[in-house]
C-alpha cells in the first residue's frame, strides 16, 4: 500500500478489541479511504471512531484484510458505500422484478457497477442505486452479514425520522469530495433528492440555487443544513449566506451518547456514523 494515512483515531479507554461481539459498528467506505465508528451496543454510546486515507478501492481491500479491529465479530455491522447514481420510487408503484427499468430510466448501468436496493426510513419509498463492483466486493468478502447501505440512504435516514415532525421548509447538503447529496423536505414530507457532481465552489452554490429557483423555495425562511466534507468557516458557507438567509452545520441528535474521547470531533462530518438508528436496521 502507498496511500496509508491515519487521520484521525480517538478511543474511549474502556474500549477492548476483545469484546468487539459487544460493539456496534458502522463503516464508510469512500474513494479515498473509510471511516469507521464503533458503539457500545449495552450502553448505546460511542466509545471509537477512525479514519483512514487511502489511494483506491484496492488499497482500501488489502487495508481491511490485514486489520484485525475491523474484521472482528461485531454485534452488528453496517457498511455505507459510495454511490452517487440513484433514484426513489414511490412504495405503491414499486414491483422488484422491475428495479433495473426504474433505475436505467434515469441512469445509465456501467459493466463495473452493481444495482442495490433499500428502503428508506419513515418513508414509503424504495431506494435503487448503483455501486461500483469494486466496493461491492469489499462488502461481500469482508462484510457478509452487514447491513449495507448507499451513502444516501445513510443520510436520509438520518434526516427523515428526526424532521419528519417538522412543520418548516428544510434543505439538506451532504457534501463528498466531488460530488453532493441534495434533500428538500416540506412539512416533514420529502419533496427532492438527488446527486450533483462538482469541481469547484461554484458549482456546488450554482446547483443549490438552481433547486431553489426551480421548486419555488422561499430563501428567505428555508432552512440550509450541511453536513459531510465542509470547513466550519469555508467559502462555501459565506457564499451560501448570500442567497439564503439560513445557513448551519447539521448536528447529531443530542440525546446520542458519545465519549469524551470523541469530544474533539467535527461531527458534521460524520453524522452517518453517528446515527443509531441504522444499527436498528
Amino acid at each position: 500500500m502507498t496511500g496509508l494515512r491515519t487521520t484521525l483515531s480517538c478511543f474511549d479507554r474502556i474500549f477492548d478489541e476483545a469484546s468487539s461481539e459487544n460493539y456496534n459498528m458502522s463503516i464508510r467506505l469512500q474513494p479515498d479511504g473509510l471511516l469507521f465508528s464503533i458503539q457500545d451496543h449495552i450502553t448505546l454510546k460511542y466509545i471509537g471512531f477512525q479514519s483512514i486515507m487511502l489511494a483506491s478501492a484496492s488499497e482500501i481491500y488489502d487495508f481491511i484484510g490485514k486489520s484485525g479491529l475491523l474484521r472482528s465479530n461485531y454485534y452488528k455491522t453496517v457498511c455505507i458505500t459510495p454511490s452517487s447514481k440513484y433514484t426513489i420510487v414511490p412504495g405503491a408503484l414499486y414491483m422488484p422484478d422491475q428495479v433495473e427499468e426504474y433505475f436505467q430510466f434515469v441512469n445509465h448501468l456501467k459493466n463495473d457497477e452493481e444495482l442495490g436496493t433499500c428502503k428508506l426510513l419513515f418513508d414509503d419509498a424504495a431506494l435503487i442505486y448503483a455501486t461500483e463492483l469494486a466496493y461491492t466486493q469489499i462488502v461481500h468478502d469482508f462484510f457478509p452479514k452487514a447491513v449495507i447501505l448507499p451513502g444516501v440512504a445513510a443520510f436520509s435516514n438520518f434526516i427523515l425520522p428526526r424532521y419528519r415532525n417538522s412543520s418548516t421548509s428544510s434543505m439538506f447538503l451532504n457534501i463528498n469530495h466531488d460530488n453532493f447529496d441534495l434533500i428538500l423536505l416540506n412539512d416533514g414530507k420529502l419533496i427532492f433528492c438527488n446527486n450533483f457532481s462538482f469541481k469547484a465552489v461554484e458549482d456546488l452554490i450554482y446547483y443549490t440555487i438552481f433547486v431553489v429557483d426551480q421548486l419555488k423555495v422561499n430563501q428567505e425562511k428555508v432552512e440550509l443544513k450541511l453536513s459531510g466534507n465542509v470547513d466550519l468557516n469555508s467559502d462555501l458557507i459565506k457564499l451560501l449566506r448570500k442567497y439564503i438567509k439560513n445557513v448551519e452545520m447539521l448536528a447529531i441528535e443530542q440525546e446520542v451518547q458519545m465519549s469524551y474521547a470523541l469530544n474533539d470531533l467535527e461531527k458534521h462530518r460524520y453524522i452517518d456514523l453517528f446515527n443509531p438508528r441504522l444499527c436498528e436496521l
